[in-house]
Parts: C-alpha cells; sequence; structure tokens
C-alpha cells in the first residue's frame, strides 16, 4: 500500500484565513437553475463553496443560486497549482508517486487538492459536525433540501457522502432516502468532487493523511482502504456540473516521468496488482461497517 507520511509542510498558504462569508450577489445571473425562487430550507448547512477569488462572475452566479435554496456559502479562495513555486511545488507533493501511476501530478490536480484541504481545515476550525462542500459550477437539485436536512442530522453515522455520480457503477443500496433517492456504496471509485458531505471526524482523518499528495484528489478522497474514510453516493445524483468549464478541476493532460524506466513500469504494475487486491478483499468487509454504523 501506499506508504504513509505524518510530516506536515508548511500550512501558510493552506491556512490563511480567506474564506469568507458572503450573500447572494445579484450581479451575476444564473441561467442554470429555474427561475422560481423557493424556500428550500437548507439555510442551517455549512457550506463551502471552493472559488478563485478574483472570479467575481463565478462568484455571483453560485451566490444567486445558492439563495434560490436558502444557503448563505462561505467562499474558499482556490489555489492556481501553476503559480505555485518548484520549491513549494515539492513542499506537497509525494515523491513516490511514479511507483504508483505513470504521469505526474499536474498542477491543475495540485491546487485543486490545496483547495479542499482548506476546506477540510475550515470545516474543522467551525463548530460545525458536517459540511456541504461545493466547486464554483455546482447545481443542487431541488431534491437536495429535504435528503440534506436528513443526512446533517445524522453526521454521526457517515464519513463522505458524494452527491454527484458519473457512471452506472454496480450499487449497494444502504437506505431509502426518499421516494426517488437512495444512499448506496459502490464497488468501483466515483470521480470527481464537485459536490459531497463531509462529517468533521472524516475531514479530521483525511488532513492526517494527505499529505504529501499522492493521488488526485477524488481519487485520494474514495481509497477508503488506505485511510479509513467511507465514502456513500446519492442516486439518482441531486448534484450536477452546470456546464461551463470548471476553473478548479484540471483537464490538461499529466505530465509524463522524465526519468522513468522499465524496472519503474514492473513496479508500478506490481504496487498496483497489490493495491486492487487489497481493495477487492476487504470490499464486503468494509461495505458491511458502513451498513452496521447507518442502523
Amino acid at each position: 500500500m501506499v506508504e504513509t507520511f505524518r510530516h506536515k509542510p508548511d500550512q501558510t498558504r493552506l491556512n490563511k484565513t480567506e474564506a469568507d462569508k458572503t450573500g447572494p450577489d445579484k450581479t451575476g445571473h444564473d441561467k442554470m437553475a429555474s427561475g422560481n425562487e423557493v424556500n428550500l430550507g437548507l439555510s442551517s448547512i455549512l457550506t463551502y463553496v471552493i472559488s478563485f477569488p478574483e472570479d467575481d462572475k463565478r462568484r455571483a452566479v453560485i451566490s444567486e443560486r445558492l439563495a434560490k435554496q436558502t444557503i448563505t456559502p462561505t467562499f474558499i479562495d482556490a489555489v492556481n497549482g501553476r503559480t505555485l513555486s518548484d520549491a513549494e511545488k515539492q513542499q506537497y507533493l509525494d515523491p513516490n508517486r511514479q511507483n504508483w501511476l505513470p504521469r505526474q501530478l499536474s498542477a491543475g490536480a495540485l491546487g485543486c487538492s490545496l483547495a479542499h484541504i482548506k476546506a477540510w481545515q475550515a470545516l474543522i476550525a467551525s463548530d460545525a459536525d458536517c459540511a456541504l462542500i461545493l466547486e464554483d459550477d455546482a447545481v443542487l437539485s431541488d431534491e437536495a433540501a429535504p435528503i440534506l436536512n436528513k443526512l446533517t442530522g445524522r453526521s454521526h453515522q457517515f464519513d463522505i457522502i458524494t452527491l454527484h455520480h458519473y457512471k452506472r457503477r454496480p450499487r449497494h443500496k444502504i437506505e431509502q432516502l426518499s421516494s426517488g433517492h437512495e444512499l448506496s456504496v459502490v464497488r468501483y471509485n466515483q470521480i470527481g468532487a464537485i459536490a459531497y458531505l463531509i462529517s468533521r471526524q472524516a475531514a479530521m482523518r483525511l488532513i492526517k493523511e494527505v499529505l504529501p499528495i499522492s493521488f488526485e484528489l477524488d481519487v485520494y478522497m474514495n481509497r477508503w482502504w488506505q485511510h479509513g474514510v467511507s465514502n456513500m453516493l446519492i442516486y439518482p445524483p441531486i448534484a450536477a456540473e452546470d456546464g461551463r468549464e470548471s476553473s478548479i478541476g484540471y483537464r490538461q493532460q499529466e505530465p509524463e516521468w522524465p526519468n522513468d524506466t522499465p524496472i519503474l513500469k514492473l513496479k508500478r504494475r506490481l504496487n498496483r496488482a497489490l493495491d486492487s487486491t487489497k481493495k477487492r478483499s476487504g470490499f464486503w468487509a468494509y461495505l458491511n461497517a458502513i451498513r452496521n454504523r447507518w442502523q
């Protein structure tokens, strides 16, 4: 399995208090959501939105969108990994990634990871038991309110609950949340970190394990056999992207390793095979533990 690192690099960039509460800004116009304002009763849910501080338009759009669901978000300043110096990048990157993956972690993926870490730190510093974390292109469905209110009252029973869903992967039902939605576990990894609920205890555990960064953020969040944090999902999804190009995500191709060798390629194949065996052999115990916790 991936070697666990416990050292803590300089937290200056991650601990800045730039998270600012803001009400709905009417300078932006949401063309994706319904024009009818409805009170969906989500005002009590601590909500963090990851967004670049200079992107006033995107902040205005999602503020207006969330205001229709009675959410006043706290903005977490996104991190532009492309502006980090080589020294800063090396401070956060796991040198052992080459033993696992054929490409380097891209600058965009690094910045995305650091931004989500900042959101986890903000939750830990708050008095809340859980938080809703959104990237600034997320859209919550009208069905989200009763489901989220139900789940936040049970934050001691979950770690992460993903609100979006990209692929039709085999699901194992945990509970029927409403007439049309269920809480499930998938055997294979989810992709993306657009919208999710995370409990305080899960944030604390992930913070201890995440640095240095070996995997893309969404991949890391789903590696339950590594860090012990469970990840459930809501199906059908109650969140989606709004169709704009993400400013937080990373779509560019990661650079290849400049010093790759046949020995390293063989080592990667072996490590991935061992990793997959551990995941597959532990899945049913993982699923049963989630079901027992949820009772």
